[in-house]
């Protein structure tokens, strides 16, 4: 997961993985991409030259914990040979017990990547987040859309909803909506050959899970419609553009008609 952290000059995404031996590092400033891979001998080393007066076992996994919180940390980065090398001093605490911390320092230096690298990890990562989050809101905006014309159903048939703390409004999908084109929304699901594309050529795809419930989709199968006073939810061609009163009137409209 990338964790996001600021300086006074730049703001920057870290990024790290672990295995037995290595933790390999990631840093981009969305510009460029920095990346290091440290041995524990090479941490066990570099954090007792920094902090010679204190005893730790396992030194790979406290870096973990000052990487894990960077956002909470004093950091001072220096780009050096024309951004081909990247210093980051991180200043942290480290708990001795429950009531006592003492400040730790640790000192990384990151190598800058090749441009394809950045497009892999960070650029590519970025246009399927957007891709994966535009597909689960058209999921949760269908289950929106089909409870609001559940719950005008059920008004239809049983009455107004007496309690007004359970009173909602139907939802405005233009609220979702934004005018503003230098935001990539409503982009990359114009086209299904683009998203085919960039999943084949980087062999990666993010799963979109959050699809509609079974119990939905069943609904969606044909089935015989109510019909109340030659109408039904269906036929309120201006539901989503009504006022809440307006659509509570015709409600009650329709059930005094039907009472009579």
């Amino acid at each position: 997961m990338w964790k996001p952290f600021a300086t006074a000059d730049s703001a920057y995404l870290l990024r790290y993985s672990s295995n037995q031996d290595t933790i390999e590092i990631l840093l981009s400033n969305l510009k460029y991409l920095w990346t290091g891979n440290f041995t524990k001998q090479y941490l066990f080393e570099m954090f007792k030259k920094l902090n010679p007066l204190l005893e730790v076992d396992d030194v790979s996994s406290q870096v973990i914990q000052i990487l894990d919180r960077i956002d909470n940390t004093e950091i001072k980065i220096n780009i050096v040979d024309s951004n081909k090398v990247l210093e980051m001093k991180v200043f942290s605490n480290l708990s001795q017990d429950a009531d006592y911390e003492v400040p730790v320092n640790v000192e990384l230096t990151l190598t800058l990547s090749e441009n394809d690298k950045l497009t892999e990890v960070l650029t590519i990562p970025m246009v399927q987040t957007i891709n994966f989050l535009e597909t689960q809101q058209k999921v949760l905006c269908n289950i929106i859309q089909k409870k609001d014309r559940e719950l005008t159903e059920y008004q239809l048939e049983k009455g107004v909803i007496s309690r007004n703390d359970l009173v909602t409004e139907p939802f405005d999908f233009n609220l979702l909506k934004t005018s503003d084109d230098r935001l990539l929304l409503n982009t990359f699901q114009q086209s299904t050959q683009f998203m085919s594309h960039i999943n084949a050529y980087h062999k990666t795809e993010v799963p979109v899970t959050g699809s509609l419930p079974e119990s939905l989709q069943q609904k969606n199968s044909k089935r015989k419609r109510k019909v109340y006073q030659g109408g039904t939810v269906t036929k309120y061609r201006g539901f989503y553009g009504e006022q809440p009163d307006t659509i509570r009137v015709k409600i009650e409209e329709q059930m005094k008609t039907k009472k009579e």
